[in-house]
């Protein structure tokens, strides 16, 4: 993964994977299962049957909650 030799040990706390559902993305080391949130969704613009699409109430309540959590 490109992210990983990017970034130094320790600099992040927390992480957000915005990925499709057939692929998978391990958490960086440091980050605790807690501190990553993941998005799965699919690549499409319009609602289609069986299809999850980027913009919808869970996704954003998800992430607000999740970035609400980060200060607490």
């Amino acid at each position: 993964m490109r992210l990983t030799k990017s970034l130094p040990n320790n600099c992040l706390s927390h992480m957000v994977t915005l990925i499709d559902p057939e692929m998978t993305v391990a958490r960086l080391t440091g980050i605790a299962d807690g501190n990553h949130l993941h998005l799965v969704m699919h690549d499409v613009a319009e609602l289609k049957e069986g299809y999850t699409t980027a913009l919808n109430y869970d996704h954003v309540t998800a992430l607000l909650d999740f970035g609400h959590d980060w200060y607490d």
